[in-house]
């Protein structure tokens, strides 16, 4: 058995090129590449704190909705109440919230994102109570129909717009307009 030598390589043909990247090719795409990231970094930030703000806002209004529910289902008072142990209503922080039925039972904690703020009107009192009927009282007074805010807000100037009010009159749970440069801090105005 007769083993033929390896062809030596040959050069390629005058006017074609061999396939790959030169290295100042590649120094270039990854100079274009760095500034488009640092251009786009800003406002993906943004799209992050914007998509927070409005997913802590819609979980808000889906316990609000749940509790409502809830208390028509049961045919029987539901409370959502700031909590700081997850059974009890404590606290004024309302960005963690236990929701519980009548006879004290707990039906859901909602914790909303820690990196927003969540706080209610000095109409919303320290607790939300859905009686049969569908309408949300005032938790310190359950004859009176609840008519306020709570607001939900990023401490960031990215989006501008960080901060949403969640409005509950009656039956009604809806949510406001965005807010432009809210400070996250003082008082929830009720109107």
């Amino acid at each position: 058995m007769s083993r033929s030598k390896p062809k030596p390589m040959s050069p390629p043909a005058s006017g074609v090129r061999a396939g790959g990247f030169t290295l100042v090719e590649l120094g270039v795409t990854l100079a274009v590449l760095a500034i488009l990231v640092t251009i786009a970094a800003p406002n993906f930030q943004g799209m992050i704190n914007h998509n927070r703000l409005v997913s802590g806002t819609n979980e808000f209004v889906a316990a609000l909705q749940v509790a409502k529910s809830e208390a028509i289902r049961r045919n029987a008072r539901v409370t959502l109440c700031p909590t700081t142990n997850g059974t009890s209503c404590s606290g004024s922080d309302w960005s963690r919230t236990v929701m519980r039925t009548s006879d004290n039972a707990v039906l859901r904690e909602v914790a909303i994102n820690s990196r927003l703020t969540v706080r209610a009107s000095s109409n919303v009192g320290t607790s939300i109570v859905f009686r049969p009927d569908g309408l949300a009282r005032q938790g310190s007074s359950v004859g009176t129909i609840l008519s306020g805010k709570i607001e939900v807000c990023t401490n960031t100037t990215r989006p501008t717009q960080n901060a949403r009010h969640v409005a509950v009159s009656g039956a009604r749970v809806s949510v406001d307009p965005p807010l432009t440069s809210a400070s996250c801090a003082g008082q929830v105005g009720n109107s």
